[in-house]
Order: structure tokens, then C-alpha cells, then sequence
């Protein structure tokens, strides 16, 4: 395969004979063009009103980064600060290919118009040694950590809603099912 720029998209590779190496180099190439300026012109710019910012959760036996989406204060000074804004969890798509940046349009309009803090897992993506339950983990174990440290996050646990795009919706659910399980307020 080709070295490809952020600027160009990989092209579709035969998935059925791909190699493990193949995957990680097209999901390097394709992941740096939905992070690119040229994919913006399909996603959208982010809104404004949002703070985007990368931050590390350390997790057990493991650090994973997220994407946070902070409402910019308003002109009366309120919301960046507030404590009591509601959590929305966000799992970017993509099982085998993807990251939280191809969703900041979505994610910083939903941090600067609820106004809430989102917080968008960078979820392991599936490989052989990463397996679907890998990803699924990450999603639930960053609900727990968020909630549970709620006034660190600035977040009101009991308004938190969980929501993602293909292979992430299937993760979102699945934390959603295991918040209830654990008497958490999805």
C-alpha cells in the first residue's frame, strides 16, 4: 500500500484478504483523513461555542484517551464552569477504522447548544488483539469513571445520556444496558 496523505483518502481495500499489517496501515491513512481539513469539508467545522480539548483516563490497566467537548462561557459568563451540566457519552463508529475527531461537528453542537459536556471514547478498534469486547469495555469502563467522578468532571450523573454511530451505537447500548445493571442513571 502506498503512503497516502491526511489530504487524500486511502482507496477501499479488498477486506477479504487483508492482513493484519494491511488494516493498521489503511487504518492509519484513512483515520489521518477523517481527521484531515478536507474531511471537514464533509463533517463540518465544529461549533464555536465548544471547547475541544484530548484528555487521558486512566482506567484499569490501561490509559485511554477521550475527547472533551466543554461549552465556551456565554456572554453572561456562564457554562464552561457550571458543575451541574448533563454528561453525554459519545462512541465514535468504526469497529475496524475510526476516531472521535471525525464527530466533533456533532459533538462540539451538542457541548455548546445543550449545553453539556460530551465525552467521546477513543475506543480500542477490533484487531486480533483487540477483539470487539475490548471496545465495548472501553465504552462502560468510561461511563463508570466519568459518573463516578462526577464533580471532577463537572458533570450532573443523573442527566447522562449515551449515544454513538454504527460499531459505536452498538457499543453505546451495550453501556447503557450494563449502567442499568449497575443501578447507574443512563
Amino acid at each position: 500500500m502506498r503512503e497516502v496523505t491526511a489530504a487524500e483518502r486511502p482507496p477501499e481495500p479488498d477486506w477479504s484478504t487483508m492482513t493484519v499489517e494491511e488494516l493498521v496501515v489503511y487504518r492509519e491513512a484513512e483515520n489521518r483523513f477523517r481527521a484531515s481539513s478536507t474531511a471537514r469539508a464533509i463533517t463540518g467545522d465544529p461549533d464555536p461555542g465548544a471547547a475541544i480539548r484530548w484528555q487521558e483516563v486512566a482506567l484499569p490497566g490501561r490509559e485511554l484517551p477521550v475527547r472533551v467537548y466543554r461549552p465556551l462561557p456565554g456572554l453572561d459568563g456562564t457554562g464552561a464552569d457550571r458543575a451541574d451540566l448533563p454528561l453525554v457519552l459519545h462512541v465514535h463508529g468504526g469497529g475496524f477504522v475510526g476516531t472521535a475527531v471525525q464527530s466533533d461537528w456533532v459533538n462540539s453542537h451538542l457541548a455548546a447548544q445543550l449545553p453539556a459536556v460530551v465525552v467521546s471514547v477513543e475506543h480500542r478498534l477490533v484487531d486480533p488483539q483487540n477483539p470487539l469486547s475490548a471496545a465495548v469495555d472501553d465504552g462502560w469502563d468510561v461511563l463508570q469513571h466519568v459518573v463516578q467522578r462526577a464533580a471532577q468532571w463537572g458533570i450532573d450523573p443523573a442527566r447522562t445520556a449515551v449515544f454513538g454511530e454504527s460499531c459505536g451505537a452498538l457499543i453505546s447500548a451495550l453501556a447503557a444496558i450494563r449502567a442499568r445493571e449497575a443501578g447507574l442513571p443512563p
